[in-house]
């Protein structure tokens, strides 16, 4: 996984602004559980069950966004399938890429959780799917189930370490190149 990747021209993403199609089809419940249980492990069977009725299977063609920087996030979103790219407007025409993201994995739960606007977008690089859980939804599953709280906290809190890792990392760039420039 690279930190920053390049910068693209917004003409080139914003060509596929939410272009959402929906499955016809429920995800089957097996896949979903697993999935959940992978990045979630000790999620009780009975939150899954409540997020699992609450999904929307969804697709994404490459280049569209599943999450837009500067709106409120509506939901958590399974990635089951496919990657994408985090991404920042650095100004009217281009955007900076931040990282790629593989399946399978969550996206938005900060932005569920904190109900604050989105600081960066995702876009498909590839055709992607995955299961949509609306906000409300997910909240109600975290009340009336505290040990899925816990399981996603525990989410959030590695999420927080692997940031810091990287930005640690990224701080300490500039002086590695002063140095080999010696």
């Amino acid at each position: 996984m690279t930190f920053i990747t390049s910068v693209v021209g917004a003409e080139d993403l914003d060509s596929g602004v939410m272009k959402v199609c929906e499955f016809p089809e429920k995800l089957d419940p097996a896949i979903f559980r697993d999935v959940l249980l992978r990045l979630a492990p000790g999620l009780p069977e009975a939150a899954i069950a409540h997020l699992y009725d609450a999904n929307q299977t969804q697709s994404y063609q490459s280049g569209e966004f599943l999450l837009l920087e500067g709106e409120f996030c509506r939901g958590v979103f399974l990635l089951l399938k496919g990657t994408v790219q985090l991404c920042l407007r650095q100004n009217a025409r281009t955007y900076l890429e931040i990282c790629e993201i593989s399946d399978p994995a969550i996206l938005g739960l900060s932005g569920t959780l904190l109900d604050e606007r989105l600081v960066a977008g995702a876009r498909a690089l590839m055709p992607a799917m995955t299961a949509f859980i609306p906000r409300l939804a997910f909240l109600e599953a975290l009340r009336k189930f505290p040990h899925a709280s816990l399981a996603f906290s525990s989410l959030v809190i590695a999420e927080l370490n692997s940031a810091y890792g990287r930005l640690y990392l990224l701080a300490r760039l500039p002086r590695a190149r002063a140095i080999t420039a010696r």
